[in-house]
């Protein structure tokens, strides 16, 4: 039963609604537009945050900084902070980049989180860093009733949802299982293609 409701709390985790990726048109406005879009996440809109996160524009990133520095000294909650990295993250922001990538070794929730951006935001840095965790061989965790996946477990989810090879393993993440067999298999694929990701970092 407890494997159940851990696999549970993965799946739910996994198909949470991408609000930090968003679906809209993300083109660059204008200053204008970006200046409303900035107010915008200035009051906590998480599609605007988002919105600035694909622009591409990096003349943001100072903005958004400064949002997330106010953020952490708050209560508004993990999903808006997480929002604001994943937009400085895409965006190309080095130092939240290797923070979201030092949070893999983090343990619980904020693991998992970590393991989730770091899948939204793909880039082969990212790709690299989860694909190292395949051979992490600490459990996973339970905290109170809640459990949570083993390090390379949740590499194989993440890394099933960055890498769109048609060669790679993949899971069902409909049916999401913390198995031994699925590690192994990832651990070949890349063991026999981790060059072409390290080449193009």
């Amino acid at each position: 039963m407890k494997y159940i409701k851990l696999y549970i709390i993965i799946a739910v985790f996994y198909g949470l609604s991408n609000a930090a990726i968003g679906s809209e048109d993300h083109s660059d406005t204008g200053t204008v537009g970006r200046d409303i879009l900035i107010q915008k996440a200035q009051q906590y809109d998480i599609d605007a945050i988002c919105s600035l996160g694909l622009s591409g524009d990096k003349v943001v990133i100072p903005a958004l900084s400064k949002m997330l520095e106010e953020a952490r000294r708050s209560d508004v909650g993990y999903r808006y902070i997480d929002s604001i990295r994943i937009a400085l993250a895409r965006l190309g922001d080095a130092q939240v980049r290797k923070e979201i990538i030092n949070d893999f070794d983090s343990a619980g929730h904020m693991r998992q989180r970590a393991f989730k951006i770091a899948s939204e935001i793909k880039g082969n840095d990212m790709i690299i860093a989860i694909a190292g965790k395949l051979d992490d061989p600490r459990p996973g965790e339970r905290d109170l009733d809640v459990g949570y996946a083993a390090p390379r477990h949740l590499a194989v989810i993440a890394l099933s949802q960055s890498i769109t090879d048609p060669s790679a393993p993949k899971i069902d993440l409909g049916r999401i299982t913390s198995d031994e067999e699925n590690v192994q298999r990832w651990k070949i694929w890349w063991a026999n293609n981790k060059e072409r990701y390290m080449v193009h970092q």
